[in-house]
């Protein structure tokens, strides 16, 4: 989809995938850093356990990643490396992938990891750690600068995908499950403090005391964002790129703007809609004055966020 700027959405292209057993839950937009011109790719995974990976500037797939054994929940872009990335899984683990040679690097998960279904991950602004958040109600930390060079072997990797040494990470750095009273179903990173949310109708900001050394799960709470009607799990939420602010919606069809630097609700705007439909992921542009929703009836809706003692408008 474009922007337009009369506040329309343009559709440029539409993906159908070819196997009926599949159900998309998650994408995440790379650039191939491998081929001249850096063209965009969209990456799609979802019920079957397979990340697909869509060229945008030619209209095919390219190439497809299999490892998990159960759904994967969510995809995220590595920071500051733009062919690495990350999957959350079903399947209790997560995974991180080098897009360049088509390796599968790590394997998160065993004695210390998830002992359910992985929800949700995100990486620290720097890529030095990857936080998860599952069902177990965990809040999981794992640290990434050990494997540096392994990730390296990765990018220099000449010989057969499969023939990789792939390393298996069984313990984080940092762990709890007492952040939220049931499973969690979101979670970002915002500098060195983690936001996570739950079907408590609350986001909750905090920060870790991560040490590799010495491993433990102690957080200090910095904000709590109470919402509505948000009980129904995967909802999504989205912080933007500046770490101003934190967008969610909720099962009513209203949207909740919320100040990160105060720690106060900014805004509420309802969807204009027939029947109110649960909004289940909002997303904020790149300069965090433009917002893209969707709804649970199948409907995309556009937010413009005007600076005017903070105003929010649904188009």
């Amino acid at each position: 989809m474009q922007l337009g700027e009369d506040g329309e959405v343009e559709v440029l292209h539409t993906y159908r995938d070819g196997n009926p057993e599949e159900s998309l839950y998650c994408c995440c937009w790379m650039v191939d850093t491998a081929q001249p011109g850096n063209a965009p790719l969209l990456l799609v995974a979802g019920d079957l356990g397979v990340v697909k990976v869509i060229n945008a500037e030619k209209g095919q797939l390219e190439h497809y990643f299999l490892g998990h054994g159960n759904a994967i929940n969510s995809i995220r872009g590595h920071p500051t490396t733009p062919h690495l990335f990350a999957t959350a899984s079903k399947d209790e683990s997560v995974r991180l992938w080098n897009l360049k040679t088509r390796t599968a690097v790590l394997v998160m998960g065993g004695s210390g990891g998830h002992c359910n279904e992985v929800l949700c991950l995100d990486f620290h602004p720097e890529g030095k750690w990857l936080v998860t958040c599952g069902m177990d109600r965990s809040a999981k930390i794992w640290d990434l600068e050990p494997h540096r060079q392994h990730f390296e072997a990765s990018d220099a990797w000449a010989g057969s995908r499969a023939a990789f040494a792939t390393r298996v990470v069984q313990f984080p750095m940092f762990s709890t499950t007492t952040v939220h009273p049931n499973y969690v179903d979101c979670v970002r990173c915002v500098g060195d403090l983690v936001c996570s949310k739950s079907v408590d109708n609350q986001i909750v900001v905090w920060k870790p005391e991560c040490s590799p050394y010495h491993p433990n799960d102690a957080f200090e709470v910095i904000h709590r964002y109470r919402t509505e009607n948000c009980g129904l799990w995967f909802i999504k939420f989205s912080v933007d790129r500046g770490f101003k602010r934190i967008i969610i919606g909720n099962c009513s069809g209203k949207v909740f703007l919320f100040n990160l630097e105060t720690g106060s609700l900014d805004a509420k705007v309802q969807m204009k809609q027939k029947a109110p439909s649960a909004v289940r992921m909002v997303s904020f542009n790149a300069d965090g004055d433009v917002a893209i929703g969707c709804c649970d009836d199948g409907s995309i809706f556009r937010l413009d966020i005007v600076e005017k003692g903070t105003d929010v408008k649904p188009t």
